[in-house]
């Protein structure tokens, strides 16, 4: 059985024996795994690969997240074990104190991926485009649909679907900026999906092999989801607030937002003279060295003459 196969069958298991929230949580995450490993078999998942996935998703996300996935992973492996299936190796935890510090491309790297695009990734340009003006997830760049895009009010909704589940299982909205209007505006209505393949239809996973080939072009490192880190850095360095912030990205906790403010701590230096309360002290001082410089001043004149 193959990985896409088990989570599939898998789905319909988690669907009447778990709380629906927690069923399609684990949908989710199932699915980023198969966008990740591919469609493999399941008795070919070793530990080396394992190894190799939780390394990559370490450059992007906390161990505390990293482990979730895994935990999905876990138990689609024990339910193929009870159901007699053939499976690879189980996975390992992370520490969750393990080091973490996110990354980001700064804006003349994001244009030169952009221009890589145009020439190496043509198909995956306008998707590519959309996540790095609004900081969404690739799969919900994938499942966005023209229903859910408010070209009046300038928003996008991302709403909880059977096809995509928010991380937080909230739905949100996202701004729509100048740069993106203008691109929603041109693009052909000829399918439910935004971004859609080729065929018309939802892309099946993360073209990752285009997005790697562009990427390795423009001489960069990191996966699609730099380029939402890279959004919240600039975001926060173009003045805008932690907690507008959360809100855009979903996050349920203010706390996963701020490990962003060390990408560009120069976005506080416009605060740094905003309220100063002065010591009495310190100012009766000053024009009392005020004071006595005019009279040594006046003395040395009066000497010279």
């Amino acid at each position: 059985m193959t990985l896409r196969e088990a989570c599939t069958a898998y789905e319909k298991h988690a669907a009447l024996h778990l709380r629906p929230r927690t069923a399609s949580n684990r949908r989710s995450l199932l699915r980023r795994l198969v966008d990740e490993l591919g469609d493999v078999s399941l008795e070919e998942i070793d530990a080396e690969g394992l190894e190799a996935y939780t390394r990559a998703r370490l450059a992007t996300l906390r161990p505390v997240s990293v482990n979730t996935e895994l935990r999905a992973y876990g138990s689609l492996r024990s339910w193929a074990l009870a159901g007699g299936i053939e499976v690879g190796a189980a996975p390992k935890q992370v520490p969750e104190r393990a080091a973490f510090r996110v990354c980001s491309w700064s804006p003349a790297e994001v244009r030169r991926l952009f221009a890589a695009i145009d020439e190496h990734a043509a198909a995956i340009r306008d998707i590519v485009f959309a996540i790095a003006n609004t900081g969404m997830r690739c799969g919900e760049a994938l499942a966005l649909k023209w229903e859910n895009v408010d070209e009046k009010r300038r928003l996008i909704r991302i709403w909880p679907s059977a096809e995509w589940t928010t991380k937080s299982g909230k739905p949100r909205e996202v701004p729509i900026n100048d740069a993106l209007a203008r691109l929603l505006a041109k693009l052909p209505r000829r399918s439910p999906y935004v971004f859609p393949s080729r065929k018309g239809s939802r892309w099946s996973r993360w073209p990752q092999r285009a997005f790697e080939r562009a990427r390795d072009a423009a001489g960069l490192e990191g996966g699609p989801h730099k380029l939402r880190h890279s959004y919240a850095t600039e975001f926060l360095a173009r003045g805008g607030s932690i907690e507008m912030l959360a809100q855009i990205l979903g996050h349920s906790d203010e706390r996963t937002t701020r490990i962003y403010a060390h990408l560009r701590p120069e976005h506080l230096v416009a605060a740094r003279n905003v309220v100063v309360f002065d010591r009495g002290w310190a100012v009766r001082l000053a024009s009392l060295a005020g004071s006595l410089a005019e009279r040594v001043a006046r003395w040395a004149s009066r000497a010279v003459g």
